[in-house]
């Protein structure tokens, strides 16, 4: 069982309880979320909404991945997308792959909890300042760190069900 997984996406929670008790108090009660390629916001939402918004993407989001990744032990094979499927899930293979594809979905829901909570601290930071503009640096580095994230975690899959050796 991937104990630090686990602890990152509980750690993920916690964070946005501490950001929300931190932050809310401090914001105006339009916030804004949404902004366009120059960083001027174009969409707003009351600050008690978007606490029910970030918390409810976050649930949803680390959920999924986690839910994901727990059916995929219990679908049949045909269900399940991974490179070279009937060698994998044959069944001396397949307790051992399930249990990859379980872990793999679990530290993909932690990874991604962290870019949620990380881009909301963006946002509750933007929100404090007097004329709201998001620092589009920052926010492509950080989405662009994440995307190269998700890349490798395709490419790690792949490498791990890769078409085994023929045997001569």
């Amino acid at each position: 069982m991937p104990i630090f997984a686990i602890l990152i996406c509980l750690g993920c929670f916690a964070a946005a309880l501490f950001q929300l008790d931190h932050y809310l108090p401090q914001l105006p009660e339009r916030m804004a979320i949404r902004f366009d390629l120059d960083g001027k916001p174009n969409g707003w939402m009351s600050k008690d909404g978007f606490a029910v918004y970030y918390l409810c993407l976050l649930a949803f989001v680390v959920g999924a991945f986690v839910a994901v990744g727990t059916l995929a032990t219990k679908l049949p094979a045909r269900f399940l997308s991974i490179p070279h499927r009937d060698y994998w899930l044959a069944p001396e293979r397949r307790a051992e792959s399930l249990r990859y594809l379980k872990e793999f979905h679990l530290w993909t829901g932690a990874f991604a909890g962290l870019f949620i909570v990380g881009m909301m601290e963006m946002v509750f930071k933007i929100n404090l300042n007097d004329i709201p503009r998001l620092d589009n640096r920052l926010f492509y580095t950080a989405t662009g760190a994440f995307c190269f994230s998700v890349l490798v975690a395709v490419l790690i899959v792949c490498w791990r069900f890769k078409k085994p050796a023929e045997k001569i």
